[in-house]
């Protein structure tokens, strides 16, 4: 008698009959393994995600246990993925682990310059742009180079620090989306730098004004407008500003339908530029817990942005940041067809429908201790007949889950 077990599951005394794959694709020199070492049991955790145990040729203990919970295993098979999370030949944690480390590194030296940058002006009234373009420059590399844990960091929020936290955030929005959009690497560059600067003229806003719960009253709103003109005062005249990153600090607030600030601007008055960081600045601060209240999630975000485009943003822009963000955004919390709840880590290009997601509950709703990763796509589950979908995207805080709290847990991971 034959049982299929998770790596995870196996046991010295196991006689491993099959593999998920075919033996020629290990280095395995014979059909059949009796699990004698525990370095066994590891190379088969290295290559394999599941495996099938002769029960029969197994060691007397070892075969006996498995009769004896024959019918709890045979139950288990049915819903097997408590223990099958990934194909280890298309997902690794650890690597996923490492990128998520050295994107938060990033992030953690582009806030240090925003904190340093806000100092400064207040000290001496200027900003060193040519570190901001360094700054800039190991963002976009590091996303040209396909690091997707840095769209996850993005969620890595503080309610009251909202003004330094969502310039980083709207920098790396802007790059990710940019290179989305096929923009060059120069480009992307100038679009990042006007991104993450976009709001430095919050530094001229009272700080009473900028956290302020419910509607501003004419004169403040008067008073908050001036940002953008003040940011743009501020970096007008420093000759490493592109006028295109200027123009995004200037005019990131106008709006296609005319009545957005500084100048009401309107259609192709707005650039290019503008435009797309309008849209992510937006995005990014419907999706932000504050002092005063709490963010909305991903996909309610979206749609609302969807709504308001006709008189507010440039309808190819929005189609296209919604095909960007997915079906499924990062940060979701979804429900899988399993019972399972997850979040969603990463978006797989070849098919929105199947993203990659960090298992955070099971299906009895109990945490798991590490965050357990999934690749939807894998042909891991074709191949054993348990496909895995997603049923629903759940409201944000849903079943106790803390955003915030599984992106440090990946982040932390051991290994």
């Amino acid at each position: 008698m034959k049982i299929k077990l998770a790596v995870e599951d196996l046991q010295i005394g196991m006689y491993v009959s099959d593999l998920d794959r075919s033996w020629l694709e290990t280095p395995f020199m014979l059909q059949g393994l009796l699990l004698k070492e525990d370095k066994d049991i590891q190379k088969m955790k290295e290559i394999c995600t599941y495996v099938y145990v002769d029960v029969d040729k197994s060691t007397g203990i070892i075969m006996q246990d498995l009769l004896n919970k024959r019918d709890y295993i045979n139950k288990q098979q049915k819903n097997f993925i408590d223990t099958i999370v990934l194909n280890k030949d298309e997902l690794k944690p650890a690597e996923f682990k490492q990128q998520a480390q050295i994107a938060n590194n990033l992030r953690e030296r582009t806030h240090e310059y925003i904190q340093q940058t806000f100092k400064q002006i207040c000290e001496k009234g200027n900003v060193d742009v040519n570190k901001a373009k360094e700054v800039v420059s190991e963002l976009v590399s590091n996303v040209l180079e396909g690091n997707d844990a840095m769209m996850w960091l993005t969620y890595l929020k503080d309610r009251d620090e909202f003004t330094a936290v969502h310039s980083i955030n709207v920098c790396i929005y802007s790059i990710s989306f940019g290179r989305f959009l096929g923009l060059s690497e120069q480009e992307i560059n100038t679009l990042g730098l006007g991104a993450l600067l976009h709001d430095v003229g919050n530094i001229k806003i009272p700080e009473k004004l900028l956290k302020k719960p419910g509607k501003l009253t004419k004169d403040e709103f008067t008073l908050m407008k001036a940002h953008a003109f003040l940011g743009y005062e501020l970096l007008k005249q420093d000759s490493g500003m592109p006028p295109e990153a200027l123009d995004i600090i200037l005019n990131h607030h106008e709006r296609i339908g005319g009545h957005g600030y500084p100048n009401a601007k309107r259609n192709e008055e707005i650039s290019h530029f503008s435009r797309i960081v309008a849209i992510i600045d937006v995005y990014d601060a419907l999706t932000t817990d504050r002092p005063y209240k709490d963010g909305l999630n991903s996909r309610t975000a979206i749609d609302k942005l969807y709504n308001l485009a006709p008189d507010n943003y440039a309808q190819d822009l929005i189609e296209s940041f919604i095909k960007f963000m997915g079906i499924y955004p990062i940060g979701s919390i979804v429900e899988l067809s399993t019972g399972h709840t997850a979040v969603v880590i990463a978006n797989n290009d070849k098919n929105h429908l199947k993203p990659i997601v960090g298992l955070v509950l099971n299906r009895k709703q109990e945490p798991y201790e590490t965050i357990r990763l999934l690749n939807m796509l894998s042909n891991v589950w074709y191949k054993s007949g348990h496909e895995v979908t997603i049923n629903k995207i759940l409201e944000k805080g849903a079943r106790g889950i803390d955003i915030q709290s599984v992106v440090s847990k990946v982040i932390n991971a051991p290994g």
